[in-house]
């Protein structure tokens, strides 16, 4: 790592573990490596940037603002997906070195190998294909005119896996399979619209964690209870040994 980077209010030191409970703020000029202290997947950080790095330990980054890129082989395997959300949309991957560069009016991405797909929110509009594929890029922008409800976007979509995992419980003989692929395809799309609704609220001061963001992290528990169970927005993230 180098350059002057901080999480939270302290410095982060190499080696540093990153919990996915604080945002990463990176100077110009800095560049930091986040390691899944799981999966072994890396991401490259490139400052000016604001990141989180795997928030409840999952392999997701959200990145407010900043570059990220990424090399094939680290962490991949066999149906395991990345997803690196911004406040326009998501970037998902299983193995792929893409750059993704993100700024207030745009999320800009270039893959480079292997391929990467591209879901836009609902106030964003995509130039490009939804499937990137080496030597292509992709560019999200704001919809002009559209209403930017992160927080309803994040709120319908787990609403609707929570309801997808109660239909496979109470599945009659010969629905099972129909209603556990709509549970599968529903929670996959929750995960994506609630990574994009934290990232598009961002960053907030150390110490002060705003009601907004516990209302996000709350809509974000429910497509992941068992059904009938709610979860409350947990107070600590899992431990995971991500660092720079």
């Amino acid at each position: 790592m180098t350059g002057k980077i901080q999480q939270g209010s302290g410095l982060v030191r190499s080696g540093t573990p990153l919990l996915g409970q604080s945002w990463v703020r990176l100077a110009k000029g800095a560049k930091a490596t986040a390691k899944h202290g799981s999966s072994g997947r890396e991401w490259t950080l490139h400052g000016p940037a604001e990141v989180l790095p795997c928030p409840r330990g999952a392999e997701i980054v959200l990145l407010a603002s900043g570059k990220l890129t990424t090399s094939r082989g680290m962490g991949a395997r066999p149906g395991a997906e990345t997803i690196v959300a911004t406040p326009l949309g998501a970037v998902i991957a299983s193995d792929a070195q893409v750059e993704l560069l993100v700024s207030a009016r745009s999320a800009r991405l270039r893959v480079v190998a292997g391929a990467a797909s591209v879901t836009a929110a609902p106030w964003a509009k995509l130039l490009g294909k939804t499937t990137v594929r080496p030597g292509a890029a992709a560019t999200l922008t704001p919809r002009e005119g559209a209403e930017r409800d992160a927080a309803d976007h994040c709120r319908n979509a787990a609403k609707k896996a929570s309801n997808a995992a109660r239909a496979v419980v109470d599945s009659q003989r010969g629905q099972v399979g129909k209603n556990t692929a709509t549970h599968v395809e529903a929670r996959r799309s929750a995960r994506i619209a609630c990574a994009v609704a934290l990232a598009e609220h961002g960053p907030f001061e150390p110490g002060v964690v705003p009601g907004s963001w516990r209302q996000l992290l709350t809509a974000d528990a429910l497509w992941r209870a068992p059904p009938g169970k709610r979860l409350p927005a947990p107070s600590r993230a899992p431990k995971t040994q991500e660092s720079p």
